[in-house]
């Protein structure tokens, strides 16, 4: 953006902190405009001071400052204070305990007024601020002095967004900008009116690329790149240059490996430093390989989801453990434009359970996931199901479990979700419900479990054993629309069941064979013939393939997977053949299984140290295997996806 310049100031900056890398987002708030009050939901339900009440006279205002705060009810708890040394040494926080991001969020707000004599509408409005307790919701409200009203923009975490200030400036005199947060704490960093701002990239292109290949390397700003006077390229050995000033360096990569690498990117407003991991792999490889992220070393599950149709636009979910005083956090990777981008989904201080990951029809993404926490010593359990629907998150509380503080003998957790969509859209998740009592001092006495499903078209409990446990589940929606589920329970003996809703509301119940453990499960329906393919692991055995005709079930041993681990996952291709990754115990490395005809070919993805733990696969339009997993090791997140020549 190069727009003709005009006289700009800087009115808030910290400068000890500067600008944080992040996501960028941007509005133009000179088009079409949200209705006066809309905004986030939680805003409908308080009653925020119009803009007009907010307003102070001309000539009062001199320096950013802070005028104010509330909050509503119970949560947040907040607590608002500002210092006013000043410009150049400004910061305003507002903290608020941590709450599950389920909970109807009833926002702590605060206001700011600046002086803006001097400036001429259509001046650039720019916010960028800080999440500091965790990642959650925040809005910019900007005032419509004509309407006397607020209009919204969300914010992501770590973000800064830019506005036309066209309707914010009344008489160019005072300005007023209102932040608000239901779930985390925030520091406001800094408000830039005018047209030049400091570059803040958000990511790095290629991060990956084969022994050998010449790449071309460039970073996503949130200005033009020409409005950028310096770069600094540190690319630590991975190829034939080790530094570069260019924009866009080229160089031919090495040896294969994982390199830290960094890009620094200035102008007069200020800079940015941006870390990434640049891997190469063998020239000839069968795969091509991506770090997506960090586990904290606490082990990440990982899930995979493509969107119907794409060639190639994985969603990588991942848990990213509590580290160093940091809440754990659910991120959530994508690939768009060649460019890797993350996010934070929800966080977390006490633990959450593995993810499951769907992407569905016009591209948004869904996840189930459990979360507990001990708010007042009572203990909470939530099956959460979160989706994005083109905007910010959206969260719906599928389950909840809560043990109060003085009741002290038994307790109900939740865990292991299973999320899949329907040919609409409509979410269906399955979660397990495990009853325990307490028995001092050996702890918690398990009791029984409930495999429970919840969504389209209502919901079920599918399975329930008495001292005994329910294992590995998966679920999928049939060629008719009906969920079907598998799993292994030991109710009469340990077993692989099969499970389906029909048309007249009842869940049939089936047993497909004898299981000797609680093993993990997959399934999925064909889209050949409409028919479930179930995978499992057998310990002493290797892993069971299932595959049912319409009336009975063919059972399968993959060869070569006797020393499968219980981390597994299926998709099927186009012809509805099985494609399957595996964490093989014995060696520690990641293998795949493809079937082609009525044989099995067995391979190994990556063996460069313990890798393939939480693995999860996907498979494209073109029939080209994805695979997500963690690299234990290294504690990286790892994406792999075949090469195009295999």
């Amino acid at each position: 953006m190069q727009p003709v310049a005009i006289g700009s100031v800087l009115l808030m900056f910290v400068t000890t902190l500067g600008f944080v890398a992040g996501c960028a987002s941007h509005a133009d708030l000179s088009s079409e405009h949200p209705s006066a009050g809309a905004g986030p939901p939680s805003i409908l339900t308080m009653e925020l001071p119009s803009p007009s009440t907010l307003k102070l006279p001309q000539g009062v205002v001199s320096d950013v400052f802070h005028t104010g705060s509330d909050y509503v009810g119970d949560w947040p708890r907040s607590r608002v204070w500002g210092t006013d040394e000043g410009p150049a040494d400004y910061r305003a926080e507002v903290y608020a305990d941590p709450i599950p991001p389920e909970t109807t969020a009833r926002p702590a707000y605060a206001t700011y007024h600046f002086d803006a004599t001097g400036f001429a509408h259509g001046s650039t409005v720019s916010v960028n601020w800080l999440a500091t307790g965790g990642d959650g919701e925040a809005w910019v409200g900007l005032p419509d002095w004509a309407a006397d009203a607020w209009r919204w923009h969300h914010l992501g975490p770590e973000s800064i967004a830019h506005f036309d200030s066209e309707a914010c400036l009344d008489d160019g005199v005072t300005y007023a900008l209102v932040l608000l947060t239901g779930t985390t704490a925030w520091r406001l960093e800094s408000i830039h009116l005018g047209f030049e701002l400091p570059p803040l990239i958000t990511s790095v292109s290629p991060l990956s690329g084969e022994a050998g290949e010449e790449v071309t390397l460039s970073a996503l700003l949130n200005i033009d790149e020409e409005a950028v006077t310096s770069w600094d390229w540190q690319l630590d050995g991975a190829g034939s240059i080790g530094v570069s000033a260019e924009a866009s360096p080229t160089l031919t990569l090495g040896s294969s490996g994982v390199y830290e690498c960094s890009v620094r990117a200035s102008n007069e407003w200020g800079e940015t430093d941006f870390p990434f991991l640049l891997t190469v792999f063998d020239e000839g490889s069968d795969w091509e390989f991506t770090v997506v992220g960090v586990a904290n070393w606490m082990g990440s599950s990982t899930s995979l989801a493509l969107r119907t149709g794409s060639p190639g636009n994985p969603h990588l979910a991942y848990r990213q453990a509590e580290f160093a005083g940091i809440p754990g956090r659910l991120k959530l990777a994508y690939l768009d434009s060649g460019f890797w981008h993350t996010e934070t989904v929800a966080t977390f201080t006490d633990s959450m359970t593995s993810a499951s990951l769907a992407i569905d029809s016009e591209g948004a993404a869904h996840l189930a996931y459990t979360h507990s926490v001990s708010p007042d010593a009572d203990d909470h359990w939530y099956v959460i199901h979160a989706h994005a629907p083109l905007g910010p998150w959206l969260y719906e509380t599928v389950a909840e479990s809560i043990r109060p503080m003085d009741w002290y003998y038994d307790r109900t957790t939740l865990g292991g979700p299973a999320l899949a969509l329907d040919d609409e859209d409509r979410a269906g998740v399955c979660y397990l419900a495990t009853y325990q009592v307490d028995d001092p001092p050996w702890g918690w006495l398990h009791q029984s479990d409930s495999l429970v499903y919840s969504g389209h078209p209502d919901p079920a409990t599918l399975a329930t054993t008495d001292e005994s446990r329910i294992g590995g589940h998966a679920i999928d929606f049939g060629s008719s629309g009906n969920p079907c589920a598998a799993y292994v329970a030991d109710a009469e003996g340990i077993r692989l069941h099969y499970t389906a809703r029909s048309g007249d509301e009842t869940w049939s119940d089936e047993i497909v064979e004898d299981a000797s453990e609680w093993a993990a499960v997959t399934l999925e329906i064909s889209p050949v013939d409409g028919q479930p393919r179930i995978c499992y692991v057998r310990p002493g055995e290797g892993i069971r393939f299932a595959s049912f005709d319409g009336s009975e079930w063919a059972m399968t041993t993959v060869p070569g997977t006797l020393s499968a681990g219980t981390d597994l996952s299926m998709s099927l291709d186009s012809l509805g053949l099985a494609h399957i990754c595996y964490y093989d115990g014995t060696a520690e490395d990641l293998r795949y299984a493809c079937r082609s005809g009525l044989s099995w070919e067995v391979s190994i993805v990556d063996d460069g140290g313990d890798v393939g733990w939480n693995c999860d696969i996907a498979v494209d339009r073109y029939d080209r295997a994805h695979i997500s997993y963690w690299d234990k090791t290294n504690d990286y997140v790892m994406y792999a996806r075949q090469a195009v020549s295999k």
